[in-house]
């Protein structure tokens, strides 16, 4: 019922919170300055309310989360004061409550013909269907809770931004490690401090900011998980990750009416319904991570921006004569300076927030200062770019505050190869800087004598645009040419780490072009956007994109065009990214992808207009539509349905609600799989929660004995969970009780490097939970582990996750090419020697294939060791089940093992591989399968 309530509350606080600001923003300088046909619409206006409210909202939850302020009903009462004095001052309404109101409220529809009319409401209908279409897609969100990834770090510092109400994370028992005692190294990761400037993380994506203050800081830039606390502040956990969806949404509707100003209404609508089917744009939809964020801020500065461009230039029709009848030239011309000075403050904003969202922000800005330049030098300034370069400016400003007590470490990490490559280049920059200041400095001071030089400049760039625009659309031809046609039928010349050459291990196919095996590396980025795109929708989209540049770049959307060359340049040739697909998509998302799906839409636009007759146009273009709406549902066919980590949500909750207040959390596995769990039990559910980070045999028990002593102390619950190798941690005063278990057991999406993915795999990660107590003496009798089934405190390293053949057998695991348990073994009186004994093993060589064929061909030997003492092999032969291989133990061989009761128990096998052999895509090095261990003392 609670959560019922909130959500019924929430809604409508969200609602005000994305629509009130700019509703009043623009009614009151609708007051002032009447203009009301310089919106295309009800609907551009209202996009325009609920950008405004956007840009207001999330940078007043930014200010708040940075100074450790963020509370959902402060956000609200700031933005209710932000909206009240943006309506008494600039709409003069006083303090009357009526009139503050009606400043919420949408204006009328636009007077028009009957004709123009109908054709308005279609258009209307289609774009209403068309988000629709959007909101239902984009409907159900991954369950991204999960650490030791970029998503659901997002999530989880969005998270903890709203419990705490700070950017900053304040973590008590981590302060109170000792270092001194090797504490830290073996419950935090530690970077190496020549390469990161912040040499401790408390979990990957949370770095150890100031361990006396206890202070912990999240990596990314925080505009996003600032909207992301918004989301659970409102409605919890679902809220948070519904705000990924909202804001594609958002970012959609952004593209389209960017296009609708720059190429019309119905080509608008084709990219719009083209945009939102993309697959690439459905799976980040629901993904969280950054870039539909940047989507949404990148096309609204280029939609605000070529608004200001245009009315500052009188490029747009005049102001309204509603409702005071005519105005005179002064009043007019006062409405227009003033809404293009409104626009550029929207593009400055817009364009700065990306700074507070992405460190490769700088791409983006790319093309501001040569307009800002331009502007300057050529004395074409005017009014609305001074808001525009104050408004980004201020921001950039904010920027330089949040980069300075919170991005530093991240940013400076992120670019260090970028910083020492420039640092090496110090002298040519340098003087180049010092040579481009000079040349500009005179430039500008030699206006009076160049004007008549800029003035036939001018002239000669509008005579001869031609030229200049069929020079761009050849070198982009040849670019698109040379890296989508010819490059990838090229050698792909590689080298690793060493420089030693990587041969290239797949040839290029013209299957590679929709998705078949293609070489890894980045020879190949343009090839794999086709994946999603299709080949026909490259070449549509090139083809409108060179068709936009010889007839619609100008001024206007040269801030689009700008930025897309660069991140097209930057990104095509490197993506800069774990190269799995979809994955490595994200950076297409925010301006590469809608600019190439709105150059289809423009291709498409040409087809129906020019082509004679007219209907053969229009089939035509309809068919292409079609054909590329077919290409995207197809590969939705697997997006759609499927919902990344799907259960996570769930199954945190009931592992969450196991454990009573004041507990602390200890996990003992390998390499970073407890992380995934780890990190939303601390950020997202507030349980201390702690990973042993070091492998056998570099943990250090007696340590982490002292630690678990201390929280004990303290009054803390403490509690240890483990997985496949958690046997390495064995504190010398406790003996583990089992309490159950638990699975973290998701579908996620394969990622692949060398083809499109297409399916769904389970990921599976089973835990033992344990309560500490006293310890107590190993019994004396024979000693018997049923491998799979709650093994986990004997497992010491190299065995892989358990696995069964079929949903009803028993759970069995791999071992690596050594794998080593702990087991009982009483010791001669002396206690240097160990008794005799023997030594069952159950194993075999393979999972059997559905030919009923071997697949590996050799007999396998495994040889056993006790401590560092061979005691014998075992020879299993290929194509067997499970058998049981017995091996005695004499008494004598020598204790190594520092534990008193216990022994290690090494078995070493050669190893293989099913990716090697060529018969499935599993890379992991196995030895032998093991089901059985049995020891008699």
């Amino acid at each position: 019922m609670l959560e019922i309530l909130r959500w019924v509350l929430g809604v409508p606080l969200l609602a005000f919170l994305l629509y009130a600001p700019g509703a009043v923003v623009l009614n009151s300088l609708m007051s002032r300055s009447p203009a009301r046909h310089l919106f295309a619409g009800v609907d551009e206006w209202i996009f325009t309310a609920v950008l405004v409210s956007f840009l207001t909202t999330g940078l007043a939850g930014f200010i708040l989360a940075e100074v450790g302020l963020f509370r959902w009903w402060l956000l609200a009462l700031l933005v209710l004061f932000v909206s009240v004095l943006v309506g008494v001052t600039l709409g003069q309404v006083g303090m009357r409550i009526g009139k503050l109101v009606r400043l919420l409220l949408p204006p009328s529809a636009y007077p028009q013909r009957a004709a123009d009319r109908r054709q308005t409401r279609a258009k209307q209908a289609a774009l209403l269907g068309l988000i629709v279409l959007g909101a239902i897609l984009y409907s159900r969100p991954s369950e991204m809770l999960r650490g030791a990834l970029d998503s659901g770090a997002y999530v989880n510092g969005g998270v903890a931004i709203a419990r705490s109400g700070s950017i900053l994370q304040r973590d008590v028992l981590m302060r109170e490690l000792d270092n001194d005692k090797g504490e830290v190294k073996q419950l935090t990761l530690d970077l190496n401090p020549d390469r990161f400037t912040l040499d401790t993380l408390r979990m990957p994506a949370f770095y150890v900011l100031d361990k006396k203050a206890a202070l912990i800081l999240p990596q990314h830039y925080s505009l996003y998980p600032a909207w992301v606390a918004v989301g659970y502040s409102l409605f919890g956990i679902w809220g948070a990750l519904y705000m990924t969806p909202l804001i594609t949404l958002l970012s959609v509707l952004a593209v389209y009416f960017f296009a609708r100003r720059a190429l019309g209404e119905w080509a608008a609508l084709v990219g719009l319904l083209l945009l939102i089917l993309c697959p690439v744009t459905i799976w980040f939809a629901r993904y969280p991570v950054s870039e539909d964020i940047t989507a949404l801020l990148a096309f609204s500065s280029f939609f605000a921006f070529g608004r200001m461009v245009k009315l500052a230039n009188e490029k747009e029709v005049g102001v309204s004569t509603e409702p005071a009848g005519a105005l005179d030239v002064v009043s007019a011309e006062t409405a227009r300076t003033r809404w293009a000075a409104f626009w550029g403050v929207v593009a400055g904003v817009s364009l700065g927030q990306i700074a507070l969202a992405r460190p490769d922000f700088i791409f983006f800005l790319a093309p501001v200062p040569l307009y800002l330049i331009y502007w300057r030098i050529a004395r074409k300034w005017q009014r609305p770019y001074t808001f525009f370069a104050l408004s980004l400016g201020t921001v950039l400003m904010l920027y330089g505050l949040h980069f300075a007590f919170y991005g530093f470490a991240y940013t400076l990490d992120l670019y260090h190869n970028v910083i020492l490559n420039l640092r090496r280049l110090w002298g040519p920059l340098l003087l180049a800087f010092y040579v481009g200041a000079f040349f500009l400095i005179a430039i500008d001071r030699l206006y009076p004598r160049l004007k008549p030089l800029w003035v036939r400049i001018d002239g000669l760039a509008v005579k001869y645009r031609w030229a200049w625009a069929g020079a761009i659309i050849l070198g982009l031809a040849a670019y698109f040419l040379y890296k989508y046609v010819y490059q990838p039928w090229q050698p792909n010349i590689r080298f690793d780490s060493a420089g030693n050459p990587i041969p290239q291990a797949i040839p290029t196919t013209w299957e590679s072009y929709i998705g078949a095996p293609i070489d890894e590396g980045a020879h190949y980025n343009l090839v794999r956007v086709g994946w999603y795109l299709s080949p026909l929708g490259m070449v549509l989209g090139v083809a409108g994109l060179f068709r936009w540049v010889w007839g619609r770049l100008s001024a206007a959307t040269g801030l689009f065009f700008g930025s897309f060359l660069v991140l097209g340049f930057v990104f095509i040739q490197e993506t800069y990214t774990e190269a799995h697909y979809i994955y490595t998509m994200r950076r297409f998302v925010p301006v590469i992808l809608p600019a190439l799906i709105l150059g289809t839409a423009w291709a498409c636009s040409f087809i129906w207009s020019r082509l004679r007759p007219r209907m053969v146009g229009y089939a035509l273009a309809g068919t292409l539509v079609l054909g590329l709406s077919i290409f995207f549902m197809y590969t939705d066919r697997v997006i759609v349905p499927h919902i990344e980590e799907q259960g996570a949500v769930a199954q945190l909750d009931d592992l969450a609600g196991r454990f009573p207040p004041k507990s602390v959390l200890l996990f003992s596995n390998e390499r970073d799989e407890p992380y995934v769990v780890a990190t939303p039990l601390q950020y997202i559910y507030g349980i201390d929660s702690f990973v042993v980070k070091p492998s056998y045999p570099q943990v250090n028990n007696t340590v982490l004995n002292g630690v678990v002593k201390r929280w004990q102390s303290q009054g803390y619950k403490v509690w240890v969970l483990m997985s496949a190798n958690g046997g390495k941690l064995n504190l010398p005063d406790f003996s583990l009780k089992a309490e159950g278990n638990w699975e973290y057991r998701v579908p996620e999406f394969e990622q692949l490097r060398i083809q499109k993915p297409t399916n769904v795999s389970e990921a599976f990660l089973p835990f033992g939970i344990y309560s500490l107590e006293p310890k107590v003496p190993a019994p004396a009798g024979p000693f018997h582990i049923d491998i799979g089934d709650m093994d986990y405190p004997y497992l010491v390293a190299g065995f892989n996750k358990q696995e069964r053949d079929s949903a009803t057998s028993q759970y069995w695991r791999w071992t690596g090419e050594q794998a080593i348990m702990r087991v009982p073994w009483a010791t001669e009186p002396a206690g240097t020697t160990y008794v005799s004994g023997t030594v069952k093993l159950r194993l075999r060589p393979e999972t059997p294939s559905p030919s009923g064929q071997p697949l590996r061909t050799v007999p396998v030997t495994v040889t056993v060791t006790l401590d560092n003492t061979p005691i014998g092999d075992v020879l299993v032969q290929p194509g067997t089940a499970f058998t049981d291989y017995t091996l005695t133990v004499p008494a004598g061989i020598p204790k190594v093992e520092a534990d008193p009761e216990n022994a290690l128990l090494r078995i070493k096998a050669p190893t293989w591989s099913g990716r090697a052999a060529g018969i499935s895509g599993d890379a992991r090095v196995l030895g032998v399968q093991i089901d059985d261990v049995e020891i008699n003392r």
